[in-house]
């Protein structure tokens, strides 16, 4: 069995996660399939993914987070100087306020996508510590539930065959 050294499984673990598909990574790294199938399983596996995609997110998010901030400037010079317009007459370009329609349009979609944004961190502030002490005590519950044995019912008096007991007097016969 051939040692593997960590920078050939954090290769590994890359080109997984860029191609999504063991037999390919095991054609480019020359890591046996059943190897990289034994390695996907292990805790370390799983990790160094994890580790390797929250730093793809944060890349991601550190670029979006910059064409938002520039967008923003933009948005906001054309907000306090107007939209930049070529004159036909003087061939030179001028600037004129921006239409109340864009400013709608623009604001509209920002505060939707803000609320859509708080809305998630709403969802993403729930206390899990409250939820799996929850479902702890229904597991419990269900637990006692389930161990519950039901005891015979003692009636008291007397049983009466409701369809062999006489007639009472006064009743009439059905027809035949």
């Amino acid at each position: 069995m051939a040692e593997w050294s960590e920078n050939k499984r954090i290769e590994a673990v890359t080109t997984y996660l860029a191609l999504g598909k063991l037999p390919l990574v095991s054609a480019l790294t020359k890591i046996p399939l059943t190897t990289l199938k034994a390695w996907k399983m292990q805790p370390w596996w799983i990790d160094l993914v994890s580790e390797l995609q929250q730093e793809d997110h944060q890349e991601l998010d550190g670029k979006l987070r910059r064409i938002v901030d520039k967008t923003l400037d933009l948005l906001n010079d054309r907000l306090d100087n107007g939209d930049l317009i070529l004159n036909n007459k003087t061939g030179s370009v001028v600037r004129i306020p921006v239409k109340m329609r864009d400013i709608h349009q623009v604001s509209r979609g920002l505060m939707e996508q803000r609320v859509r944004n708080v809305d998630a961190s709403r969802v993403q502030k729930v206390d899990k510590a409250a939820i799996e002490d929850t479902l702890k005590k229904l597991a419990s519950q269900f637990v006692k539930f389930m161990q519950l044995k039901k005891e015979p019912r003692t009636f008291e008096g007397e049983i009466v065959d409701a369809f062999h007991a006489e007639r009472e007097t006064g009743l009439q016969e059905g027809s035949s």
